[in-house]
C-alpha cells in the first residue's frame, strides 16, 4: 500500500523567512570569536568544553568546527538570495519570473557558486556579478565551492580541521559579504518589512 504524503503529519509544516539581519549577526559573532586566541585555545585536547556565543559544546571539536563552517555557508547563500530579492524591489525590477528564479537559484544552472554569485545578481544588474566586480575573488569562490563547500554538503567533513583553518574560511566568506555590501545596504530600515511581506 502506498503512503500518501498529504496525510502524513510530518509534511504538515509551514515556514517563515529567516531575518537576514540575524544571519549577518550570527556570522559576525563567530568571526569575532574565531579571531580571538582565547576562543581558539578552547579547541585543544580530546574532549572539550567550548563556550560559543550561543551554546556550550561538550564533545570533540571537529564536529563543531565543521558545523560552524556549514552554518556560515548556508547563511551566506540565504543572505545573497534575500539581498538580490530586496534590491530587485528597491530598483523597481521585480517580476514574477525574477521572483521564481530568486526563490529557486539552483534552477539557474549546474554551478551553485555561479548561480549565487553571478546569475542571481545579474537578474537586477549584470555589473553586480562577482565575476565582474572582483574576478580574483570569484575564482577563489568557484574553487571554494568545488573543493570545500560541495563535499561538506554531500556527506564529507574536514579532517583534519582546526580553528585556524575555519577562521581562514570565515575570513574568505567575510570578503564575499563585503562584495554584497557594495550593492546592498542591510542597514536601510525598509528591508525587513519589505522582505517579510513580499518574499
Amino acid at each position: 500500500m502506498s503512503h500518501s504524503p498529504e496525510n502524513d503529519p510530518m509534511f504538515k509544516v509551514s515556514f517563515s523567512n529567516i531575518p537576514i539581519i540575524d544571519l549577518r549577526h550570527w556570522f559576525r559573532e563567530y568571526l569575532f570569536k574565531l579571531r580571538q586566541d582565547d576562543f581558539r585555545k578552547q579547541f585543544t585536547g580530546e574532549i572539550h568544553n567550548i563556550e560559543t556565543p550561543y551554546f556550550l559544546w561538550y564533545n570533540r571539536s571537529e564536529p563543531l568546527l565543521n558545523l560552524m563552517l556549514q552554518q556560515a555557508i548556508l547563511g551566506l547563500e540565504a543572505y545573497v538570495s534575500a539581498a538580490v530579492f530586496i534590491e530587485a524591489g528597491r530598483r523597481g525590477v521585480p517580476s514574477p519570473e525574477i521572483v521564481v528564479k530568486i526563490q529557486s537559484p539552483f534552477s539557474l544552472g549546474r554551478s551553485t557558486a555561479n548561480n549565487l554569485f553571478n546569475k542571481l545578481p545579474e537578474l537586477i544588474d549584470p555589473k553586480l556579478q562577482l565575476t565582474y566586480c572582483d574576478k580574483a575573488l570569484w575564482e577563489k569562490a568557484r574553487l571554494f565551492y568545488s573543493e570545500i563547500r560541495n563535499p561538506l554538503f554531500h556527506g564529507r567533513v574536514l579532517d583534519p580541521v582546526s580553528p585556524e583553518l575555519v577562521l581562514s574560511m570565515f575570513e574568505f566568506i567575510a570578503r564575499i559579504y563585503g562584495w554584497v555590501d557594495g550593492w546592498h545596504d542591510i542597514n536601510r530600515d525598509e528591508l525587513g518589512s519589505w522582505y517579510l511581506t513580499n518574499y
